[in-house]
């Protein structure tokens, strides 16, 4: 063995089995949730858990709103901090370390209702919140979400934010921060695996290929109604994109994005790979043409989201 192998070697193994502590934690306890409530938006923030430890500053201290100090000052109060997580795209275990240590000493969890309940486990000590889940519970609007945020930050407590996938992806994050910089609420956005790439690997489909694609770009199936009208996609640039497209939210609306890419010149032969639940034990992938992809993603085949729509030369490879 070389002197480079006998001094790595070990440090390695110690990473390995911290590692794998961490996986084994995340992953404990069955998929039933023992929730510490169901609450509803227009519940107040009164009566929850008693205020966790705080941040104490250094590396992983949270981003602070301008003039929130001298706010604290003036209020005396100890307001509390606000972690927008990404859960990642399903499996507990791509939950990041930042994640997990960050449901550790939270008060309060505001979820998404597709994340893995699994996760939940990881905050025995905190409040659940359920923001809806389509088809089971109402779906919270954004500004119920944002003033339940600030609610409970301002009355002391640390609150985690549990999306599913990154926070940064098609998360409403941007707003989220908006309402937290505006009320002068400390805040840190941990990242997650985002479930483009990640339902790319599970497939076996490497989403970038020195000979088929240079590049990624991210794209929304369902543009809201004010960024349509002021910033409708170029179709005619995404049909030259020199690489593979990733579609999100574009299950329902399939039939519209696919024939705008083939009337801008985009093949209708492209394949296709469209992954639904990707991670998820029952993690399914139908592989087609984009010619093709409205009539799979139809209503009447009851192809339910979530899922993620993978375009370009490099849904034709598989290398599982």
């Amino acid at each position: 063995m070389s002197q480079t192998a006998r001094v790595v070697q070990p440090q390695l193994s110690a990473v390995t089995k911290f590692l794998s502590r961490a996986n084994d934690g995340c992953c404990a306890g069955d998929s039933q949730v023992s929730s510490n409530r169901d609450e509803r938006p227009d519940q107040s923030a009164a009566g929850h858990a008693n205020v966790g430890q705080r941040d104490s500053g250094g590396p992983d201290a949270p981003g602070q709103a301008d003039g929130s100090q001298e706010q604290l000052a003036e209020k005396d109060v100890a307001i509390g901090t606000v972690y927008l997580v990404g859960a990642g795209p399903g499996s507990p275990d791509l939950l990041t370390l930042a994640g997990l240590r960050a449901l550790q000493r939270a008060d309060v969890v505001l979820y998404d209702g597709l994340i893995d309940p699994r996760l939940l486990h990881q905050a025995p000590q905190a409040a659940h919140v359920c923001v809806g889940k389509h088809g089971k519970t109402p779906i919270w609007t954004q500004e119920d979400i944002n003033r339940r945020l600030i609610e409970e930050a301002q009355s002391g407590r640390t609150v985690v934010r549990l999306k599913g996938g990154d926070p940064a992806v098609f998360g409403r994050t941007a707003e989220e921060l908006e309402a937290l910089v505006s009320a002068g609420i400390p805040f840190r956005v941990v990242p997650g695996v985002t479930a483009g790439l990640a339902a790319a690997s599970y497939c076996g489909i490497p989403i970038t290929h020195r000979d088929h694609a240079s590049a990624v770009a991210l794209v929304t199936g369902h543009q809201s109604d004010s960024n349509a009208r002021d910033n409708p996609l170029d179709w005619h640039a995404l049909a030259r994109f020199p690489g593979t497209l990733v579609v999100y939210m574009g299950v329902t609306t399939a039939g519209e994005w696919s024939k705008h890419l083939i009337a801008a010149g985009k093949p209708a032969t492209t394949p296709v790979a469209i992954v639904r639940r990707c991670t998820w034990p029952d993690q399914k992938t139908i592989r087609c043409t984009l010619g093709q992809v409205g009539e799979v993603l139809a209503p009447h085949r009851r192809f339910r989201p979530p899922a993620v729509i993978i375009v370009g030369e490099v849904a034709g490879e598989d290398q599982r």
